[in-house]
C-alpha cells in the first residue's frame, strides 16, 4: 500500500516533537539549591578548623561582654609608679618567640624573618604563624608584619590551619601580645581594613612610631582578598624611653598607665 505523503501541518507537529526532545532544560531551584547546599558543605568539610572556630566563637560569644585587654586585671594599681618587676606580674606568661590574642584565642609560634615567597610562606605558615622579612622586628621603628593562614584544607599539613580564622572579631581597643628574645610586646588594635592580594605596601607601612599589622585571607576559605589589622604598641610604652643603639627598645621603669 502506498504510503500518503505528510501534510504540512504533521510534518511540523514531528519536527516540534523533537525539538522538544533535544531541548536542554534548565535546572529547577530545587536543583539550584541542592547543588548550592553541596558545594557549602563540601567547602565546610574541607576548612573544617576554620569553620569549627567560627562555631565555637559563635557559642562562647561572652568575648564582646569583656574587656579583652591582656592587663586587664592590673585596673586594681592606683598607682602609676611601679617597678619594672611588678609589671611583669600582670604580662600572661607566653613563650618566647609566640603570638598570643585572647579576644580571640589564637596562640601561635612565630617565626622570624621570613623570605616573601611562596615556597619559605607556606613551608613556615605550617608550624605557626610568620614575620615577613621586609618588615622590621619587635621594638624597633617602623611596622612588625606578622602573617597567618584564616584557613586551610583539612587534608594539608600543619597544624595552625586556621590560626587567623577569627581575626576579623578583633576591634579597637583588643590586645595583642608577642614575645620576642624573651621580651613582652603589647599591642591596641586600632583598625581593620580589606585589600586585595597584590597591595603589599601594607608590609613596610606604618601609621605609628611602633606598629603591628596582622595579615590573613578574606573571605575564610578563599583566597580572594587580604583582612589586615593594624595596632600600636603600648607596651613597652614609645614614649617613656630611648632606643639603643641598635634601636632594641628600653623598658621603661615608670608610667604604668600606659599599659591601658
Amino acid at each position: 500500500m502506498k504510503k500518503r505523503p505528510f501534510t504540512e501541518e504533521e510534518i511540523l507537529t514531528i519536527f516540534a516533537k523533537e525539538m522538544k526532545k533535544r531541548h536542554i532544560k534548565l535546572p529547577s531551584w530545587n536543583k539550584i539549591l541542592l547543588l548550592f547546599l553541596v558545594f557549602v558543605i563540601i567547602m565546610a568539610l574541607s576548612n573544617f578548623d576554620a569553620v569549627y572556630s567560627q562555631i565555637k566563637y559563635w557559642k562562647n560569644n561572652d568575648y564582646a561582654d569583656n574587656n579583652s585587654s591582656i592587663i586587664q586585671n592590673a585596673s586594681v594599681i592606683k598607682s602609676t609608679t611601679v617597678p619594672d618587676n611588678t609589671k611583669k606580674k600582670y604580662i600572661p606568661p607566653i613563650g618566647d618567640n609566640f603570638i598570643s590574642i585572647p579576644a580571640i584565642e589564637a596562640y601561635a609560634p612565630i617565626a622570624w624573618g621570613v623570605e616573601n615567597i611562596s615556597e619559605a610562606v607556606d613551608k613556615n605558615l605550617q608550624n605557626g604563624v610568620i614575620q615577613i622579612k621586609d618588615s622590621v622586628l619587635p621594638g624597633k621603628k617602623g611596622n612588625v608584619f606578622i602573617t597567618g593562614h584564616s584557613s586551610n584544607y583539612v587534608w594539608s599539613p600543619g597544624k595552625y590551619k586556621s590560626v587567623f580564622a577569627l581575626l576579623n572579631k578583633l576591634v579597637p581597643g583588643d590586645t595583642i601580645q608577642l614575645k620576642y628574645k624573651n621580651k613582652d610586646y603589647i599591642y591596641e588594635v586600632a583598625a581593620k581594613k580589606i585589600v586585595g592580594p597584590n597591595e603589599t605596601n601594607v608590609i613596610t607601612d606604618a601609621q605609628f612610631e611602633k606598629q603591628l599589622t596582622l595579615m590573613s585571607c578574606w573571605p575564610v576559605g578563599t583566597a580572594l582578598k587580604r583582612l589586615i589589622v593594624t595596632a600600636k604598641q603600648i607596651y613597652p610604652s614609645p614614649t617613656a624611653g630611648k632606643d639603643k643603639g641598635n634601636n632594641e627598645v628600653v623598658q621603661p621603669q615608670t608610667d604604668f598607665k600606659a599599659l591601658w
